[in-house]
């Protein structure tokens, strides 16, 4: 072990955030060691986890979250090809090597420093900001649903809920020309949404999602995008497909769902129910932002140090619809 340290972000229990010095190992011939820049949160995701509502996620603390670590190599191993000090990367879920005396698990995202295979590392293109590219996997999350219920040039899409995945996801059918409806009851994702992900924008509370549909394509939506977590509007998106239609689970739905059979049987609807993201979705979110074809820095509201870590995750526990795009800042 190098006897080097560092800071980490911990889950150590339901609803309990610590800020921890954990040991880094030395660095073997085909890993790198990489400074933390910026490392962004998937805040649905990681409040499932911290609330404990994620399946088996109580036998796991405590454990590092987070997925998306952009970070500079400061030392590659003899046996690292394609990488080298000074590049800018990205590195992903239990990328990170532990020091099993440190008794945790989940190598996340968010700590200061990283030991990783060289494999696991994604480089950056210069022309992608580092805010962006900390939530670039988010893209990628969403690449994968839309992957299992493609939209084509012309479709309508739907898609509930614009956290960042929803607005991902709403810009990536845009991507391929579908027309995109997004909903949300939050007036400032709707208000982003607007400018940047959708063709229409609804506000579910005071605005009928249906008939905005209608208005567009009267026998109702080639895709439904779901990505509000909540079990209970399984029925509603199946309302809003025409025949055939294609509903996308695209989120952490915790509470368990109930299906209509007969409605969902007669709309000859395609359920798909997408989980992760790959390496590949990620350079290409990449490839998109460097051509100015996604957008996820005017998406970014909170920019927390990492030394703050504890408060922003109070934040995100107590107000978290305050919240749309987070990183933590680790310079």
């Amino acid at each position: 072990m190098s006897g080097r340290t560092c800071q980490a972000v911990v889950f150590v229990a339901r609803e309990r955030v610590e800020l921890r010095e954990i040991s880094l190992p030395e660095p073997a011939a085909d890993e790198i060691l990489v400074r933390t820049l910026v490392s962004g949160i998937s805040v649905g995701t990681e409040r499932w986890y911290l609330t404990g509502r994620v399946k088996g996620v109580g036998e796991r603390y405590p454990l590092i979250p987070g997925y998306q670590r952009i970070g500079v190599i400061e030392e590659a191993g003899r046996s690292v090809v394609g990488l080298k000090p000074g590049d800018r990367v990205y590195l992903g879920a239990w990328a990170m090597r532990l020091d099993p005396a440190d008794g945790l698990t989940g190598g996340g995202s968010h700590s200061s420093w990283a030991v990783s295979h060289y494999s696991r590392a994604v480089p950056v293109p210069p022309e992608v900001e580092t805010d962006e590219a900390a939530l670039a996997a988010l893209a990628a999350v969403s690449q994968v649903g839309l992957a299992l219920t493609p939209p084509a040039l012309g479709d309508l899409a739907v898609v509930i809920g614009q956290g960042i995945v929803g607005q991902m996801s709403a810009q990536l059918c845009r991507c391929v020309g579908a027309y995109v409806i997004a909903s949300d009851v939050i007036d400032r994702r709707v208000d982003l949404a607007r400018r940047y992900s959708a063709d229409v924008v609804v506000n579910a509370r005071r605005e009928s999602l249906p008939d905005a549909v209608r208005r567009v394509s009267p026998d109702g939506a080639d895709l439904v995008v779901d990505t509000s977590g909540d079990s209970r509007l399984f029925a509603s998106d199946v309302s809003l497909l025409k025949c055939p239609g294609k509903l996308c689970l695209q989120g952490y739905f915790p509470e368990p769902l109930q299906v209509d059979f007969h409605d969902t049987h007669v709309k000859r609807t395609t359920v798909a129910f997408p989980w992760g993201f790959d390496l590949d979705g990620v350079r290409r979110a990449f490839r998109l932002l460097a051509q100015g074809r996604l957008a996820i820095r005017p998406l970014i509201t909170h920019r927390i140090p990492g030394r703050e870590a504890v408060d922003a995750y109070r934040l995100i526990l107590d107000h978290p619809d305050d919240i749309l795009g987070m990183v933590l800042v680790w310079e």
